[in-house]
């Protein structure tokens, strides 16, 4: 006997339809169909199409490189993003899941999520072309990834503030903490210990503070990182300085029976090329000359772009030392003297750990590869 759940007989009509759904389907299972046909009740307000308006208003946003918010969105597109029963806009909530779910970037597959930006700057929009143009002509002049490897010899002047006394020292230590998200009960996230420091307090010396400069120094399969003296000054004379005992550098590096690399590939820093003018520093030139090294952007090296950073191999070299000194800092006193002891020695143990750690002989064959990449983005910014 067939009966109606809930109390009741179901009418013969009702009977009837339900066989007449048994003999035209034999597949027929209760429920099926239900997926598919048309939901009773009134449309919905927020329709597909004003959806598909509010995702078209975002990503057009997008492209012009505005920022994209709901109040941003609502404003642009007022009619697709407001009740029409009410006047009012319609909640956030359904706005975001439109941005999540039709919003993409050419991809309709990757859609649009909320993500932490990259700490990478962005690369002006002048210098796209510019940038472009440089790997293209650089790959057509030397497109071996062998030939940088061996000819090629990569550095560039770096600084640690080493600091002096308690609040110095503090400073760094809450500073080393970062502005990322950190673990903590909701009641002590503002506790003193738990607050983030300034970012310049491990860039700018206070008084008693010492800068220590140092180089990195990379050249076939090996990085250096070479301590300079106290008085040692990021100029013309202090580069000359540097590249005066490059040759044996490189010997204790390589070993007195390798070849040694010639080619000096650089920024344009400071020292190294007039920020003005774009042309070589002459004490620099000089020096480069008098111990048989050439720079590979030339006397003139307005060709090469300002902004390469994310290009440079031994930039990759830099990023790793500062993330092994996040990760083992050296416990600094009241003694500045010994603190730059503590931090000597803590350089070396970083330079031996990413020399027995690290892919550095594959990174030493990458600058095609990057090249490569930096074309194929159309200048700009690589991942590296």
């Amino acid at each position: 006997m067939v009966t109606k759940v809930g109390g009741g007989h179901p009418c013969p009509k009702a009977i009837q339809k339900l066989r007449k759904q048994f003999d035209e389907d034999p597949e027929w299972y209760p429920g099926k169909g239900m997926e598919t046909r048309k939901r009773p009740g009134p449309k919905p307000l927020f329709s597909a199409q004003k959806k598909r308006n509010v995702a078209e208003c975002a990503m057009a946003m997008a492209r012009r490189g505005e920022d994209v918010t709901v109040q941003a969105v609502q404003a642009r597109a007022p009619r697709a993003s407001c009740n029409p029963s009410t006047g009012e806009p319609f909640d956030k909530k359904l706005v975001l899941q439109v941005f999540r779910t039709l919003c993409h970037d050419g991809d309709p597959e990757d859609t649009w999520d909320l993500y932490t930006a990259y700490r990478k700057t962005a690369v002006l929009p002048a210098l796209l072309p510019l940038r472009l143009k440089w790997a293209k002509k650089v790959l057509a002049l030397h497109d071996d990834p062998g030939w940088f490897y061996r000819h090629v010899v990569r550095f560039d002047p770096c600084n640690t503030v080493v600091p002096k006394g308690p609040r110095a020292c503090f400073n760094q230590k809450q500073a080393g903490r970062g502005r990322g998200q950190h673990w903590s009960s909701k009641a002590t996230r503002h506790d003193n210990a738990k607050l983030s420091g300034s970012k310049h307090e491990a860039k700018q010396a206070a008084a008693n503070d010492k800068r220590v400069w140092w180089f990195v120094v990379l050249a076939r399969g090996v990085v250096r990182l070479k301590v300079m003296p106290a008085d040692w000054e990021q100029s013309g004379a202090g580069m000359a300085r540097f590249v005066d005992g490059l040759n044996d550098l490189l010997e204790d590096m390589l070993g007195a029976d390798v070849a040694k690399p010639r080619v000096c590939f650089t920024d344009r820093g400071p020292g190294l090329y007039n920020s003005l003018n774009g042309e070589i520093v002459q004490a620099y030139y000089n020096a480069l000359t008098a111990n048989n090294f050439r720079p590979f952007a030339g006397v003139g090296g307005t060709w090469q772009p300002a902004d390469l950073a994310d290009f440079f191999l031994h930039e990759t070299v830099v990023a790793w030392v500062r993330k092994w000194f996040r990760k083992h800092p050296f416990k600094a006193v009241e003694n500045v003297e010994a603190n730059c002891q503590a931090f000597h020695a803590r350089l070396q143990e970083c330079e031996d750990h990413i020399n027995a750690n690290y892919k550095v002989d594959a990174l030493c064959r990458d600058a095609v590869k990057r090249l490569r990449d930096l074309q194929a983005k159309r200048g700009a910014r690589l991942k590296h």
